[in-house]
C-alpha cells in the first residue's frame, strides 16, 4: 500500500449547549419489580440513515426531507442518486448506513473535507462514537488517520498504517453542552497531487460510555436502597402511635404487621441502616409480647368475675332470678372481680348484671320488711302503709327483666291486697258520700242536679280525715271536679240568663217604641239585625231562642220589603214585553192590573222579570200595576207602569219613477210600518229601515204619471202618525 496520501481521518467533537444519552445505542440494566427501577436509558445518539440531517462546513444541509446536498471548497454541488460531487470531482456518497469520502488525483495539497452532526448529549455525561473505517489511497508513503476532539486536540488516536485493512476506530467525550457537533472529515495531506484519497465510515454505534453506564447504575442502586430504607423506616413507624418509634406501639399492631416490616428491612443494604432499623423492630416485638401476655393475664380476670356473676343467679342466668343465698357480701366479693375487667364491653355486660342482682336483692329486702317476721305468707305489720308499699315498688320498678320482676311483684301484690282491705273497710263511707255528688255514683260523669255547694262541702270534711295520701288523693280529685262542674253549671245560668236579656233588647230595639208587633225603625238596618243575630245565636235554652227568632225573623222580613228595589225598563204603549230588574230574591211571581182587570203570569229569576202585555196594555189604558209575590203569594211590592210618551213621526221625503220597481222615501220619529193608497186603493207592505228610510215594490201596481199616491206612516203600536203625498217622475 502507498504511503503519504492521507494524512487524517478525524471524528472530532465540538461543543455547542448542553444534554445527556447513553451506551452504545443499547440500554444497560434491569428494573426489579420490588425495587426502584434501575434501567439505564442508552439510545443511539448518532443517525447516518437517509434522514439524518448533515450539514457542510459553511452551514448548508447535505441532506433535508430526503434532498442530498453536499459541500467542500464552495456550496456548489451536482446529485446523482446519493452521490454528490464538486466540480473538481471530489465526492460524498451518504447510502444511509455509511459515509464515503473520496478526493481524487489532481486535488491540491492540504484540502480538507468535513461534514458536520449534531447530537442530543446531556451535560457532564461521557460518550463513546465508534465505527469501521476502510482507508483506500495510491500513496507509496504511510499517512496516519486521527480521531480527536477538535477544540482541545486531544484525545488524538494513531492507528495502523497498514491501509489494506478495516480498523475500529472510537472516540470518547464528555459532554458540556445540550448539543454536541460531530465533525466527519477527509483531510489530504500536504504532498503530490498525483494520489488519490478515499475513505468509508460505517458499522456506527454510539451512546453512553461504559463508565457512564457503570456510574449511573450505581447512583440509581444507591437511589433505590435509599427508598428502601425509608419504606422500611415508614413500615416501621407506623407500628407505633403518631409515628413515633421511641412511644407505644399502636393498638392494632400484630405480629404479622411486625413480620411485613422485617422482610422490608432484610431488603436493606446499608448495614448501618439496616441495624437501626432492626432495633426498631426489636422495639416493636418487645411491646407486642408485653401486649399479649397482659392480654392474657385480663382474660383470666374477666372468666374469674363472670363465673362470680353467673354464681348470683339461678342456673348462672345473669337475665334471671338470683338465688336465695345471694347475699350482700357475695355482691360486694363479686364486685371487686367485675372492677378489674379491662375489656369494656364485658364489664358492661357483667356490671349490668351484677346491677340488676343488687337490685334485686334491694327490693326483696323492701317487700320482706312489710310483712311480720319477714314472712311473706303471712300478715303485713300494723305500720305497713301505702308509703312502705310505694318505696317498695319502687324498688322493684328498678329490676330489669319480666323473669326476675314476677316473683318480687307476687310477694308485694299480697301486701297490697291486704292494705287495701284494711283501708276499703275503713274508707268506704266516705267513698261514698263523694260518689253520691254524681249521677249514678259514676265519679267520671256528671254531678246530680241536687248537688250543691252545702253537699261538696260536708264530702270535703269527710275526705280530709283520711291518713292514706294515695286513697286521700284520689278522693279530692273527685271533689275537685264535683266543684269545677257545680261553678260552671252556676255560672253558665248566669251568663245565660245575661244573654237571654241582651237578645230580647237588641231584637225589640229595632221595632218602633220596642214593640215586636210594630213596624221596625227607620234607622234599623241590615248591620243593626244580623248584630242581634248574632246574639240570639248565644242563647242555648232551645224554646227561648225560637220565640227570638221569630220575632227577629219579622223585622228581617220588614227590612226586605223595604230594600226592594223594583227597576222597570222602558216601555210603550203596544210593546209585547214588559221588563225590568229587582233586587229581593224572596220574589218569585208577579202579575199586572190593567185598569182593574188582572193578569197572572211572567217569568222572574232571582234579579229579573219580564211579562208579556201584548194586548193587555193598550194605547188607552190608564192606570197600569205590576205586583211581585213571594212563594206563599204574599205581595211584596207594587210598581205604578208610566208608558213611555205616545209616538209620533212623519214621512219626509219619497220619490218614484215610473217604469222602476221600488217606491223610495225617508222618515223621521217613531215610524215603524207603511201602507201606499194607489187611486183609493191601499196596499200594505214594504220595508222600513233603522236608518230612516224605507222602500215598497210598486212595479206590479201600474203606477202612472197622472195616479195619486198617498204614503201613511204608523208607529209599533200601530198608532197612525201622517201622510205624504208620493211624487211621480217620468
Amino acid at each position: 500500500m502507498q504511503k503519504g496520501i492521507l494524512k487524517n481521518i478525524l471524528l472530532a467533537t465540538a461543543i455547542v449547549s448542553a444534554g445527556v444519552l447513553g451506551n452504545i445505542g443499547t440500554a444497560v440494566g434491569e428494573a426489579n419489580a420490588a425495587e426502584v427501577n434501575t434501567t439505564i436509558s442508552n439510545p443511539a445518539i448518532l443517525d447516518v440513515s437517509s434522514f439524518t440531517n448533515w450539514s457542510t462546513k459553511k452551514g448548508v444541509l447535505v441532506f433535508k426531507d430526503g434532498i442530498y446536498t453536499a459541500d467542500y471548497t464552495t456550496d456548489t454541488y451536482t446529485q446523482t442518486g446519493n452521490v454528490f460531487k464538486t466540480s473538481a470531482n471530489r465526492t460524498v456518497t451518504l447510502d444511509g448506513q455509511s459515509i464515503a469520502m473520496y478526493m481524487p488525483a489532481g486535488a491540491a495539497t492540504g484540502i480538507h473535507y468535513y461534514l458536520y452532526k449534531g447530537l442530543k448529549t446531556e451535560i457532564g455525561k461521557e460518550y463513546t462514537v465508534a465505527f469501521d473505517a476502510a482507508i483506500s489511497t495510491n500513496a507509496t508513503t504511510g499517512a496516519l488517520p486521527r480521531l480527536q476532539v477538535d477544540s482541545t486536540g486531544a484525545n488524538v488516536k494513531t492507528v495502523k498504517t497498514d491501509y489494506s485493512a478495516t480498523y475500529r476506530q472510537s472516540i470518547t467525550f464528555t459532554a458540556t453542552g445540550q448539543t454536541t457537533t460531530l465533525i466527519v472529515g477527509l483531510e489530504k495531506p500536504n504532498f503530490t497531487t498525483t494520489y488519490s484519497a478515499g475513505v468509508k465510515l460505517s458499522n456506527f454505534a454510539s451512546g453512553k460510555s461504559e463508565t457512564q453506564i457503570t456510574k449511573e447504575k450505581a447512583e440509581l442502586e444507591n437511589q433505590a436502597d435509599t427508598e428502601r430504607q425509608a419504606a422500611a423506616r415508614d413500615t416501621i413507624a407506623d407500628l407505633f402511635e403518631n409515628g413515633d418509634v421511641t412511644g407505644a406501639i399502636k393498638e392494632d399492631t400484630d405480629q404479622a404487621a411486625i413480620d411485613y416490616a422485617k422482610t422490608l428491612v432484610a431488603d436493606v443494604t446499608d448495614s448501618s441502616n439496616k441495624a437501626e432499623l432492626e432495633q426498631l423492630l426489636a422495639e416493636a416485638q418487645k411491646q407486642l409480647d408485653a401486649k399479649i401476655a397482659e392480654k392474657e393475664m385480663k382474660k383470666v380476670q374477666q372468666e374469674e368475675a363472670k363465673a362470680a356473676v353467673e354464681a348470683l343467679f339461678q342456673k348462672e342466668d345473669i337475665a334471671g332470678v338470683i338465688k336465695s343465698t345471694t347475699n350482700q357480701g357475695i355482691l360486694d366479693a363479686a364486685q371487686q372481680l367485675v372492677d378489674k375487667v379491662a375489656d369494656n364491653e364485658q364489664k358492661i355486660t357483667l356490671q349490668t348484671a351484677l346491677n340488676n342482682a343488687q337490685n334485686q336483692l334491694n327490693a326483696r329486702i323492701m317487700i320482706d320488711f312489710l310483712f311480720e317476721n319477714g314472712n311473706v305468707d303471712g300478715e303485713i305489720k300494723a305500720s305497713t302503709d301505702q308509703s312502705a308499699i310505694d318505696l317498695a315498688q319502687r324498688f322493684i320498678g328498678f329490676v330489669t327483666g319480666e323473669a326476675a320482676k314476677e316473683p318480687l311483684q307476687q310477694d308485694l301484690n299480697k301486701a297490697i291486697a291486704q292494705l287495701s282491705e284494711r283501708e276499703r273497710l275503713a274508707y268506704a263511707p266516705i267513698e261514698e258520700a263523694v260518689k253520691g255528688l254524681f249521677e249514678n255514683d259514676n265519679v267520671t260523669g256528671n254531678i246530680k242536679t241536687s248537688t250543691d255547694q252545702s253537699a261538696i262541702d260536708s264530702a270535703k270534711e269527710l275526705v280530709a280525715t283520711i291518713k292514706n295520701a294515695s286513697k286521700k288523693a284520689e278522693l279530692e280529685t273527685h271533689i275537685t271536679e264535683a266543684q269545677q262542674q257545680l261553678d260552671a253549671r252556676n255560672a253558665e245560668m248566669a251568663a245565660e240568663l245575661a244573654r237571654q236579656k241582651s237578645a230580647r233588647e237588641a231584637i225589640n230595639n229595632l221595632f218602633e217604641n220596642d214593640d215586636v208587633t210594630t213596624t221596625i225603625k227607620e234607622t234599623t238596618d241590615q248591620t243593626a239585625i244580623e248584630a242581634a243575630q248574632a246574639i240570639v245565636d248565644t242563647v242555648t235554652d232551645s224554646k227561648l231562642q225560637a220565640t227570638l227568632q221569630a220575632d227577629l225573623d219579622k223585622a228581617k222580613a220588614q227590612l226586605k220589603i223595604r230594600e226592594t228595589q223594583i227597576e222597570l225598563g222602558e216601555f210603550r204603549f203596544g210593546d209585547a214585553i214588559l221588563k225590568g230588574t229587582h233586587n229581593n230574591a224572596d220574589i218569585t211571581k208577579m202579575n199586572i192590573v190593567v185598569d182593574g182587570v188582572t193578569y197572572w203570569g211572567g217569568t222572574v229569576t232571582e234579579d229579573s222579570f219580564k211579562f208579556y202585555s201584548l194586548y193587555k196594555i193598550g194605547k188607552y189604558s190608564e192606570n197600569v200595576e205590576v205586583n211581585f209575590f213571594n212563594s206563599q203569594n204574599e205581595l211584596i211590592i207594587t210598581e205604578k207602569l208610566i208608558p213611555s210618551p205616545k209616538p209620533v213621526g212623519e214621512i219626509t221625503n219619497t220619490s218614484y219613477k215610473v217604469g222602476e220597481s221600488n217606491i223610495y222615501g225617508t222618515f223621521s220619529g217613531d215610524v215603524d210600518s207603511i201602507t201606499v193608497e194607489i187611486d183609493g186603493k191601499l196596499y200594505y207592505g214594504g220595508t222600513v229601515y233603522p236608518d230612516g228610510t224605507f222602500k215598497f215594490y210598486g212595479l206590479d201596481k201600474k203606477i202612472k204619471a197622472d195616479s195619486e199616491v198617498i204614503i201613511h206612516a204608523y208607529s209599533l203600536d200601530k198608532t197612525y202618525l201622517g201622510s205624504s203625498q208620493l211624487e211621480i217622475t217620468l
